[in-house]
């Protein structure tokens, strides 16, 4: 799923924003802001969590289009999707600040 700010409506803004919201996702994306290129075995030992968590939560945003795998050898490794970011964020300012058409937010 890829998100786009053109056709993002309040639904879809809430449904990305209940799924990046979760503790762990949260803790997840801001390890991968400040350190890009991790795998699910060093974002575990970080955030001293279970490797099958880590994975199922970085599945759930990867599904979402707010994470891109890369493989490195035998590695998978992690970045943010910097464009689904920057949609999901301006969708929110969008909503919050009430220049929805600006933004490409329909209700």
């Amino acid at each position: 799923m890829r998100i786009d700010p053109e056709v993002l409506t309040s639904d879809a803004l809430a449904r990305s924003l209940r799924l990046a919201a979760h503790p762990l996702r949260l803790k997840i994306l801001a390890e991968l802001a400040r350190h890009p290129g991790r795998c699910v075995c060093d974002l575990a030992a970080d955030l001293a969590v279970e490797q099958p968590a880590v994975s199922h939560h970085l599945g759930a945003l990867r599904t979402a289009g707010l994470v891109l795998p890369r493989r490195e050898g035998a590695r998978v490794e992690y970045e943010i999707e910097r464009g689904a970011a920057s949609a999901l964020l301006g969708s929110l300012g969008a909503v919050l600040g009430g220049s929805s058409r600006a933004q490409g937010v329909r209700r």
